[in-house]
């Protein structure tokens, strides 16, 4: 056996001295400790994990691995398949389990309790089997033979039943006639955010509102269950919020088209609608502007041609308007992932003739954005290449964490990034973006 090197009962090798250098920290004792309660009770490694009063240490050890931005709030939400995934691409464990028996020593499933778990889970379909008539019963048989309602609930029945019961509300007010969702969410669970994307519950909804408009169920597929063929795994956010978006309007609900406004400055249109007039007002100034959908949709602007530089970070444009202000050439912060809005304006601009340059966080899903912008708008790399990143990375001490990922503008990027293996935020380089913005 090689130095530093484990064998599990099924054989699979551990590198110890990786995996310890991963998950062997105090910041992650609370996450190890929840996952072996969960082998001890015969559930799977599976699904959402979520530790409520996450300390700051907690989420910034988390998202340094993760490879993902820390976020706020009092709870803690980390996804084990992607956990898995990064322990398996960096070679030290084949899977959860095998991470935590070497960690945490053997785990033996309590089978009194793995078999009440297993009881409970079939009195659990079998009382929604009741009330879940045509076409909800082929609803919870996909729920039921692929697994999604027990990884939402983490393999907790209770969870799960709670979950159900809340879906059967949310059903039975179908379609809803106009209404909001927020309000659709309030009247029918009580909490105004429960059907907000990404929840369990709106998850649980969407895959049966194609089955009420008399879909087959052979051929649904909900969004975000997969990964989009488009971008080679990568999930695809854009897509995966129109078909949710379609979904909702299907069964007569409402998504806001005034949530996610994208930040802009120095951004002028050619006509003379109340937008346009608010933005030209707002560019004289030298102040940000936030567009709705709302306003993109109902009120678009024409806009000009010409060079548009787009960021990924509220910082960056915070700066420019501190610095800059109405000199600021025309600047556009997408603040991560796009919304809606963001995306709505990227493509509008691109389709008056606009030449959009962009420029993000050096980590992988910050190429993962910029893949995205660069085969969706044609987005063109700003200081985003090899000689960039290599200045940039002098004045970074943060790990690079994550699955790799090739830039499609420039092949060689992914690979230096790999071989110095330090990930730049874009604050790092907001001095070298405000040359450029200041023309």
């Amino acid at each position: 056996m090689a130095e530093g090197a484990d064998h599990t009962a099924a054989g699979s090798t551990v590198d110890r001295e990786r995996l310890e250098h991963l998950l062997d920290r105090a910041e992650l004792s609370r996450l190890l400790d929840r996952l072996a309660d969960r082998l001890r009770r015969g559930r799977p490694l599976t699904g959402t994990l979520r530790l409520s009063e996450a300390t700051a240490a907690e989420r910034m050890t988390l998202a340094a691995l993760l490879g993902r931005a820390p976020g706020q709030g009092r709870t803690l939400s980390v996804t084990l398949e992607d956990l898995e995934e990064v322990l398996r691409r960096a070679g030290a464990a084949p899977d959860l389990a095998a991470a935590v028996e070497v960690l945490r020593g053997p785990v033996a499933a309590d089978a009194a309790e793995q078999a009440r778990t297993e009881r409970a889970w079939e009195e659990l379909f079998g009382a929604a089997s009741d009330w879940a008539v045509p076409p909800l019963d082929a609803w919870l048989a996909q729920l039921r033979g692929d697994g999604l309602l027990r990884r939402l609930a983490g393999g907790d029945p209770d969870v799960a039943a709670r979950l159900l019961e809340q879906a059967r509300a949310v059903i039975t007010r179908l379609p809803a006639g106009g209404l909001p969702r927020s309000v659709l969410a309030g009247q029918a669970v009580g909490d105004s955010h429960a059907l907000d994307d990404g929840r369990p519950l709106a998850t649980l909804v969407l895959r049966a509102v194609p089955l009420l408009a008399g879909a087959d169920p052979e051929e649904v597929t909900p969004p975000g269950d997969g990964p989009s063929a488009a971008d080679h795994g990568t999930p695809d956010p854009h897509g995966e919020a129109a078909a949710r978006s379609a979904r909702w309007s299907a069964v007569g609900v409402r998504t806001s088209a005034l949530a996610g406004p994208v930040v802009t400055l120095g951004l002028r249109s050619v006509d003379g609608s109340a937008t346009s007039r608010a933005l030209a007002a707002l560019a004289e100034e030298g102040e940000p502007a936030a567009l709705t959908l709302r306003q993109l949709l109902g009120d678009a602007p024409r806009w000009r041609s010409g060079e548009v530089f787009v960021c990924e970070n509220l910082a960056v444009l915070e700066t420019a308007a501190e610095r800059l202000g109405a000199a600021c050439a025309p600047l556009v912060c997408i603040d991560g992932w796009p919304s809606r809005a963001a995306s709505t304006l990227l493509r509008d601009l691109a389709g008056a003739g606009a030449t959009l340059r962009y420029h993000g966080d050096f980590d992988w899903p910050g190429l993962r954005i910029a893949n995205d912008l660069h085969e969706r708008v044609a987005a063109t790399s700003w200081r985003m290449r090899v000689p960039d990143y290599r200045g940039a990375a002098l004045r970074s001490n943060r790990p690079l964490r994550g699955a790799a990922v090739e830039a499609l503008w420039d092949p060689r990027l992914g690979a230096a990034m790999l071989a110095t293996g330090v990930r730049v935020e874009e604050e790092l380089v907001v001095d070298d973006l405000l040359d450029d913005l200041a023309g």
